[in-house]
């Protein structure tokens, strides 16, 4: 499926026929994206690259006209109203799910997330020009506002019981929040600093800042613990409304993330090699870190 951002012209053969040839004429700038049914393009690639033949045979395709990425994503979501989707993909593009709603609106706004998520990957690589998927910010969020890693079910019903629909304001001043810890952070880290530069020409800068930095908060667990330490950062507010919580945000961000810090040792790096996801680890983490900013006396107002 191929959606044209601009309406076109379609200029038919006369006649009777059901089926005619037709031709389309486009306007200068257009832009044409595959919504779905991108894996089936690089099979092409592979068979043309294996039988030159293939690259003159004719290739079936529905083209679309919607205006906006996050419009396409809903007609995707929509569409499981007839055809069935994965839960995943989903759970990506239903926008009118508050804590679906949540992720998309922090990935369009927040700097840090503009050009470092891959919207429908459900890990990326070494290599990969992505930092995080839309999967991991959801799992970020679910710390966030929940403080646990929990189910799908019971992520979305707290974000509509505690946020309301998709732009009140109980949901509003929880996004403004999140999206302000991560533009503090990212002054204030230099590994977020560099991806939230980023451009889309850029992005293939990533592996090698992801390279040279071996910084956790470039993976899914590091993440994770950011929802985390923003859920204890409210509720230390909470409970002390004299703390000021930019300055506790930039502490966090000054800290040593690095695979080989000691603030990871025993909770996120139980093996050196390897980066724990658990709830338990990303806990301990989160806890650890608490402990520390308060021993150096970050949360005195």
């Amino acid at each position: 499926t191929l959606n044209f951002d601009q309406k076109v012209d379609v200029y038919t053969l006369e006649g009777n026929a059901s089926a005619k040839a037709a031709v389309m004429v486009m306007p200068i700038g257009t832009r044409m994206e595959i919504t779905d049914g991108q894996h089936r393009v690089e099979g092409i690639k592979q068979a043309i690259e294996k039988a030159e033949k293939c690259s003159t045979d004719a290739i079936g395709a529905m083209i679309t006209f919607t205006q906006g990425t996050p419009q396409i994503h809903q007609d995707f979501a929509d569409c499981a109203r007839t055809k069935p989707i994965a839960s995943s993909m989903l759970a990506v593009f239903d926008r009118r799910n508050p804590a679906n709603g949540l992720a998309l609106d922090l990935i369009e706004n927040c700097k840090l997330f503009a050009h470092t998520v891959d919207a429908v990957k459900k890990t990326v690589s070494a290599r990969t020009t992505a930092v995080w998927t839309t999967n991991q910010i959801r799992v970020m969020l679910k710390w966030a506002l929940i403080g646990s890693q929990c189910a799908d079910n019971v992520f979305t019903a707290n974000a509509a019981d505690v946020l309301g629909s998709r732009g009140d304001e109980a949901y509003n001043n929880f996004l403004n929040g999140m999206q302000s810890t991560l533009d503090i952070l990212a002054e204030s880290n230099s590994t977020l600093r560099k991806l939230a530069g980023l451009t889309q020409e850029r992005k293939d800068e990533i592996p090698k800042i992801r390279e040279e930095d071996a910084s956790l908060l470039m993976t899914g667990s590091g993440l994770a613990v950011i929802g985390y330490l923003w859920f204890l950062v409210r509720k230390a507010k909470q409970e002390d409304p004299t703390i000021d919580t930019n300055m506790l945000i930039r502490r966090i961000g000054t800290l040593n993330w690095s695979n080989n810090s000691p603030l990871f040792s025993g909770n996120l790096k139980i093996n050196p090699d390897r980066t724990q996801s658990g709830q338990k680890y990303v806990k301990a983490a989160g806890d650890t870190i608490m402990g520390e900013i308060t021993r150096l006396g970050a949360v005195a107002a």
